[in-house]
């Protein structure tokens, strides 16, 4: 976390390479320019409608070993639901209002704030980001699927899906209980067989 000119607090992972001088200060440009009571703003994000139920993920960043593109880029701020956890941005005085909820594990931190963010009538935003994030996301486990089973849990009322840039997580009705339960058991039976 770091707190950059006084007003803006930053989280952002320890495998985030800059891809040119500037790249910092011309994220934090984008995201002082937004209204002053946005929600949580990053460079990696999933909008709130959703083409035929598929992930999207908007960003201009690369990532991996061999620096690919992913998702569909941006030319500008750009709303979304949620954002990726690789580097994201709250005001410093929203921060002391909505910290971090107590929750166990590092998974979903940033989708929480932004559903945290939705509820407070609050628009979270995506912006373009000459950023490289040398992981390739290879750390989902199934820990990570037990966290999104606590936020559909959470957050159900408040949403009919969470998108996030892994998938879509419907939140209500028996289909989203057997597809983040079919799911759970796919990831932990990859865990096991890589022990």
């Amino acid at each position: 976390m770091s707190n950059l000119g006084g007003s803006l607090h930053v989280f952002l992972h320890p495998d985030i390479r800059f891809l040119n001088e500037h790249a910092l200060k011309d994220v934090l440009d984008q995201i002082r320019s937004l209204p002053k009571d946005f929600g949580v703003a990053g460079i990696a994000g999933s909008p709130k409608e959703l083409v035929a139920n598929d992930r999207i993920i908007l960003t201009t960043i690369i990532h991996g070993d061999h620096k690919e593109h992913v998702g569909r880029p941006i030319t500008g701020p750009t709303p979304v639901q949620t954002l990726d956890e690789c580097f994201f941005v709250i005001s410093r005085d929203y921060w002391k209002k909505r910290p971090f909820p107590p929750k166990e594990g590092w998974h979903l931190y940033a989708v929480e704030q932004c559903l945290l963010a939705q509820k407070d009538q609050r628009e979270n935003y995506v912006v373009p980001a000459a950023i490289w994030h040398t992981s390739d996301g290879k750390s989902e486990d199934f820990r990570y699927t037990l966290q999104v089973k606590q936020l559909i849990k959470k957050y159900q009322a408040q949403t009919a899906s969470i998108n996030t840039t892994v998938k879509r997580w419907p939140t209500r009705g028996l289909g989203a209980k057997m597809f983040v339960n079919a799911y759970l058991i796919k990831m932990y039976l990859k865990y096991l067989l890589k022990k």
